[in-house]
């Protein structure tokens, strides 16, 4: 590719000069010898540089300076198209997480690299960008039986187990929406699961006089 490129301006510097359309047909033989004698036929030096002097003083570089025009084909992606910032966007009917896209709203997709940046970074970022922006709920479970099938209303301190009743232990834990609908869809397929809350371990602080 380096040396394609090379080829191609000393090509095209004989062919602007000649006035000429040389064939330029790709992975063919070509004999370098030959344009390089032509360009030196014309007065160019056969190896495709040139002497150049400095603007703004006038004084001649000496050192060889390979110029000469070629084609070159820019990306139509720039970054002032991309750039893009959202603090509300629309979330998805199944998973209720954000949609990505500009074109809807959405916000921006965070991938398996830019999640590891943040987790050097700050974590507490992290858990806010992929919890409590997403998709972050919380939910109840029942320790004895390890069911989510709880009836819970903070508002009206009401909480019972359908299948241990009275003698439930009813706990809220953090999750998220696509995680409750992943144990949905397993649940629809008769496969059974259940939660497994670990006891609160605390930590006494003594007062050492």
């Amino acid at each position: 590719m380096t040396t394609g490129v090379i080829f191609e301006g000393m090509m095209a510097k004989l062919a602007a000069h000649t006035g000429t359309c040389p064939e330029a047909t790709m992975f063919k033989k070509l004999d370098t010898d030959n344009i390089a004698d032509m360009l030196q036929s014309y007065g160019f030096n056969r190896n495709g540089t040139e002497r150049l002097y400095n603007g703004m003083t006038g004084r001649y570089m000496d050192a060889e300076i390979f110029i000469a025009p070629i084609m070159y084909q820019t990306l139509q992606k720039y970054t002032i198209d991309t750039v893009y910032a959202n603090s509300i966007s629309p979330t998805d009917a199944m998973t209720r997480q954000p949609l990505h896209g500009r074109k809807l709203g959405g916000s921006l997709r965070l991938g398996s690299m830019e999640t590891s940046c943040l987790s050097v970074s700050s974590i507490n970022f992290l858990n806010e960008k992929l919890s409590d922006h997403s998709d972050g709920i919380e939910d109840y479970i029942c320790t004895n039986c390890g069911s989510r099938r709880v009836i819970a209303n903070d508002s009206a301190v009401t909480f019972k187990c359908n299948n241990c009743g009275d003698l439930a232990n009813i706990v809220k834990f953090p999750t998220s929406h696509s995680s409750r609908l992943f144990m949905n869809e397993l649940q629809s397929m008769s496969v059974g699961t259940r939660y497994h809350a670990r006891r609160p371990v605390f930590e006494v602080i003594e007062n050492h006089k």
